[in-house]
């Protein structure tokens, strides 16, 4: 892939090896949301029997983490809640609530040959780790295609 940006064929990339995954591995039905490192959409997918309410909202704002903060969703809740300060849980709630953050496993950061990140995944819709295990099978198709 092209380290300048991340355009809709690296999305669409992206989403079918995570909608396949899912499929494969016999996973409920998952949403999948693609930002640009500026926390723009590139690409939404909601798989046939996933909700369409909840799971892409959700989806969307563990991608919105992983670029916002250049860490995982799941990595981004574990900072705040892992010294049980209240002070701390009250702080992650705030941003989760004030920003539309998630604090929970599914999003990850999408990164070019360099490392250097272009963007993130989020996926929602089964467990946690199902969700994160997703967004990373995704997120190296991305680095494993060289073509775009």
């Amino acid at each position: 892939m092209s380290s300048a940006s991340l355009r809709l064929v690296g999305a669409l990339k992206i989403t079918n090896r995570i909608v396949n995954a899912a499929k494969t591995k016999g996973y409920p039905p998952v949403a999948v949301s693609i930002l640009s490192c500026a926390g723009h959409p590139v690409s939404t997918a909601i798989m046939d029997g996933c909700s369409p309410v909840i799971y892409p909202n959700m989806a969307e704002s563990k991608a919105r983490v992983a670029v916002g903060f250049k860490m995982s969703s799941r990595d981004f809740g574990s900072k705040y809640l892992k010294t049980g300060s209240p002070t701390k849980i009250m702080q992650l709630d705030n941003m989760c609530n004030l920003s539309n953050l998630a604090c929970f496993p599914g999003g990850v950061t999408i990164k070019d040959e360099s490392g250097r990140i272009v963007g993130g995944v989020g996926v929602s819709g089964a467990s946690g780790d199902q969700d994160e295990e997703l967004a990373l099978l995704g997120a190296e198709a991305y680095q494993e295609d060289k073509t775009d």
